[in-house]
């Protein structure tokens, strides 16, 4: 019927009562299937609070020595993968690493990258504890980050708060930058930048001045490191 009822077009060919009406036929639809249907997650996560964040994430910071030179990195992978920049190895083979339950191990320079200051690390160990690169495709200058590193002090790990304050590309090495609004040392370099959750945002890189902006610090930023993974994973000096 039309939208003040009349123009009435009966549907069906029951005369006397209306309550078993004959549909027309559909048309055939797409096809779905249980491997077709995507619920999304919808459990919502707590973020985590200073204290949280040291607890859960110490134990997958590790300290990282090179000749005279220290700096830290992260464990991402149980089976001792360590990610930190590239500068932190000295550009030796082997660096000494140091676990938070006081244990030292050698590491083996898997892969490095020349052009963003990233190096992978393999020690031999299994079942450590380890953290996960986030997607930082939705982080927004704001965004309440925590950086993590050691020290001086042979088992002392620092945390430090702060904002992204900007969001940097630099197009000719294709790195995406966070910057943070707080200075990072070189007690933090090759350390974690964590989100609210835990999860990996950047890996701190103290070696490089940030537009000479001061009281900032820079991150090389998740989705950067993930572009480069496999192929520190597959052992390749990195140059392009």
């Amino acid at each position: 019927m039309s939208r003040v009822g009349d123009q009435i077009n009966q549907l069906t060919d029951n005369d006397s009562l209306d309550l078993a009406p004959r549909w027309a036929p559909r048309k055939r639809g797409v096809e779905v299937n249980q491997a077709s249907v995507f619920i999304p997650e919808t459990s919502s996560r707590a973020p985590l609070t200073q204290e949280d964040t040291i607890g859960q994430a110490s134990a997958a910071i590790v300290r990282i020595e090179a000749g005279d030179s220290t700096a830290s990195g992260f464990i991402i992978d149980p089976n001792g993968l360590i990610l930190t920049n590239n500068h932190a190895t000295r550009d030796s083979e082997v660096v000494s690493v140091s676990l938070r339950n006081g244990s030292t191990h050698a590491g083996q320079v898997v892969g490095r990258d020349l052009l963003r200051n990233i190096a992978l690390i393999r020690i031999e160990a299994r079942g450590l504890s380890w953290l996960e690169l986030a997607d930082v495709g939705q982080v927004e200058a704001g965004s309440e980050v925590f950086a993590l590193g050691y020290t001086t002090s042979p088992n002392e790990i620092k945390l430090v708060s702060g904002v992204v304050s900007d969001l940097k590309i630099d197009a000719g090495r294709n790195i995406r930058w966070l910057q943070i609004n707080v200075p990072l040392g070189w007690e933090y370099s090759g350390g974690p930048v964590l989100n609210l959750y835990g999860e990996v945002a950047g890996i701190v890189d103290a070696k490089t001045v940030s537009g000479g902006i001061q009281s900032a610090g820079l991150a090389i930023a998740a989705n950067t490191v993930n572009v480069y993974l496999e192929r520190l994973k597959a052992g390749e000096i990195i140059s392009d």
